[in-house]
C-alpha cells in the first residue's frame, strides 16, 4: 500500500490503515483542518431559509396552543416563548 502524505511504499498492521506512520497521519489531519479553517462559508439556500421560517411558525403556533395549558407554570412560559419568536419573525418581516 502506498502512503497518501509521503509516497512511501508500506505493509499495513490493520485493515483501515492509510498512512505508513504517525507522522504522516498527523500531517494529513493537520492539512485537513487547516482546509476546513480556510473554506469559505456556504451561503443559505433559500429553500433552506424557508424551511427555518416555516419551522419557526409551526414552533409558534404550538407554543401558542401549549399557552393555554390548565398548568399556570408551563402556560405563562408557552405564552412568553410564542410571543418572542413572534416578535423575531416581526423584525425580520417574515410575519
Amino acid at each position: 500500500m502506498m502512503c497518501p502524505v509521503c509516497g512511501r511504499e508500506f505493509m499495513p498492521d490493520a485493515p483501515a490503515q492509510k498512512y505508513c506512520s504517525k507522522e504522516c497521519r498527523g500531517k494529513s489531519w493537520y492539512r485537513r483542518k487547516k482546509l476546513r479553517r480556510e473554506m469559505p462559508e456556504l451561503p443559505v439556500r433559500a429553500n433552506d431559509m424557508m424551511d427555518a421560517v416555516a419551522n419557526l411558525w409551526h414552533a409558534a403556533n404550538a407554543l401558542g396552543e401549549l399557552s393555554r395549558a390548565s398548568d399556570p407554570a408551563t402556560s405563562a412560559l408557552a405564552g412568553r416563548l410564542a410571543s418572542a419568536v413572534w416578535r423575531a419573525l416581526d423584525e425580520e418581516g417574515l410575519r
